[in-house]
C-alpha cells in the first residue's frame, strides 16, 4: 500500500478541482454585489475576432493534455511544483475575485449568428459570464502549461512539438482579448501572477522539489 500511494499519490493532487468547480461557480452565481469594471485604452483598440474562439476553446483539451502528460512524463519535483502552480495560482486568483468582484463589459452588445464560430461564440457568452475576470485564468493556466513542458526533458526532444506548444500558448492568451472575454489588465494580471509563481516555486532549490524519479518510467 504505502508503494502504491508513492506510485500513484501524486495523483491526489487532481482531487483540488472538488474546490476549484464550487468556488467558481458560487463566485459565479452572486448577483447582489457591486462589480469594478476592469477596463483600460488598449481594450478599445482591440476588434472583436471570431476566428480566436478556436484557441480559447483548445485551451481546456491543452490544459488536460498537459495534466496528463506531466502525469505519466515528469519526474516527481517537476510535477509536484507543476500541480502546485496551478492550484496555488488559481486559489490566488479566486481569492482576488472574492475579495475585489470585478469585471469587463467589453462584449459585442448585438452577435448576430453568422455561422459555427458565432455560435460557439454565443454559446460561451452564455456559459462564461464577463465576472470575476482579473487575472485571467486562461493566461496564467497557459503560462503553467507552457513553462512546464518547455521544462520537461521528455518534451524538449520535439522541436516541433515546443514550437507548437509556444505558438497554442500565445494564441490562447491573445483569444482572451480579440474575443472580448477579458481586458488588457487581465491578461497582465495573469503574467504578473504566473511571474510570482515562478521566482516562488521554480527559483529557489525548495527540498520537495528535488526528487528526480520519474513518475511512471
Amino acid at each position: 500500500m504505502k508503494e502504491g500511494f508513492k506510485k500513484y499519490g501524486h495523483g491526489l493532487y487532481a482531487m483540488y478541482i472538488f474546490i476549484y468547480l464550487p468556488w467558481f461557480f458560487y463566485l459565479e452565481g452572486r448577483t447582489t454585489i457591486t462589480y469594478t469594471e476592469v477596463h483600460c485604452f488598449l481594450d478599445d483598440l482591440i476588434p472583436f475576432c471570431e476566428i480566436f474562439i478556436i484557441p480559447y476553446i483548445l485551451w481546456f483539451f491543452y490544459m488536460i493534455i498537459t495534466c496528463i502528460f506531466m502525469y505519466f512524463k515528469a519526474e516527481r519535483g517537476e510535477f509536484r511544483r507543476f500541480a502546485l502552480a496551478l492550484i496555488i495560482g488559481m486559489s490566488t486568483a479566486m481569492l482576488i475575485c472574492q475579495f475585489f468582484p470585478n469585471c469587463v463589459k467589453l462584449r459585442p452588445p448585438v452577435l448576430e449568428q453568422k455561422g459555427i464560430l458565432t455560435g460557439l461564440i454565443s454559446g460561451l457568452y452564455t456559459i462564461d459570464t464577463s465576472t470575476n475576470v482579473f487575472p485571467s485564468v486562461h493566461v496564467l493556466n497557459s503560462l503553467i502549461a507552457c513553462v512546464a513542458l518547455e521544462r520537461n526533458r521528455y518534451f524538449k526532444k520535439s522541436c516541433l512539438l515546443r514550437i507548437a506548444n509556444i505558438i497554442l500558448c500565445i494564441l490562447i492568451c491573445l483569444s482572451t482579448l480579440f474575443l472580448k472575454q477579458h481586458s488588457v489588465l487581465d491578461l497582465l494580471g495573469g503574467i504578473v501572477l504566473y511571474i510570482i509563481l515562478f521566482v516562488v516555486l521554480y527559483i529557489p532549490d525548495w527540498k520537495i522539489f528535488r526528487d528526480k524519479e520519474v513518475l511512471h518510467p
